[in-house]
């Protein structure tokens, strides 16, 4: 196996600084320009953008009572990222199912004094035949609406948004939602319809373990 394994070390040398002892190790690997890639953070498009994002993780946490402890959201971190970057334009690319969440996320960011864009995943209303579906793949009898990440990216790239928010998208069409979106993307919301949209529970939970050991 030559690629990296980092989640079979435990040990956290990158940042204990300790002599790696994990084969799989990204550290041991020949042919790694770490100088190269470092310089990429310094490039004009990157380095703004790298050292906003290092701001808010700092400013996301304060000392209390002599513990690091976090004091906002990503939403609210979500909204300091853009004011630092000097956005003024978000778009919101949500879930049908998410409509409500959808409503209040895109009532706080415009409150925190950013332009918003949104659409909802069945825009324009398509059905699956036309999307190459087969009927095998619907969930219900009968018509049947697509979902539409591809269109959903277009119409934000058309209102001109400067950051796109992935709400609840499917696994999938969030891939497709980011291949087409002219604006960087941040996912504020994964979809994960068992857990109440809280993908990582299930690993906390022996009652998830059966289906996860079945998948």
């Amino acid at each position: 196996m030559d690629y990296p394994r980092c989640d079979r070390c435990g040990r956290n040398e990158c940042r204990s600084g300790e002599e790696p002892i994990n084969p799989n190790c990204p550290i041991l690997k020949e042919g790694i320009d770490e100088s190269e890639i470092v310089s990429r953070y310094l490039e004009e498009k990157v380095a703004p953008m790298y050292l906003v994002a290092s701001k808010i993780e700092k400013e996301t946490y304060r000392e209390i009572d002599g513990a690091i402890t976090p004091i906002r959201p990503r939403i609210a971190e979500v909204i300091a990222f853009c004011k630092e970057l000097g956005l003024e334009r978000v778009g919101v690319a949500f879930c049908a199912g998410l409509v409500w969440e959808a409503g209040k996320i895109c009532k706080i960011i415009e409150k925190g004094g950013l332009d918003v864009a949104s659409i909802m995943c069945k825009c324009f209303s398509v059905e699956k035949e036309e999307l190459g579906i087969p009927r095998e793949s619907y969930i219900r009898e009968g018509e049947e609406k697509g979902c539409n990440p591809i269109m959903q990216a277009e119409m934000l790239n058309r209102a001109g948004t400067e950051l796109n928010l992935i709400v609840g998208l499917c696994i999938g069409h969030d891939i497709l939602f980011t291949q087409h979106s002219d604006a960087p993307v941040s996912t504020l919301v994964v979809k994960d319809r068992m857990s109440g949209h809280n993908p990582i529970s299930p690993l906390y939970s022996a009652y998830f373990l059966e289906i996860l050991d079945r998948e």
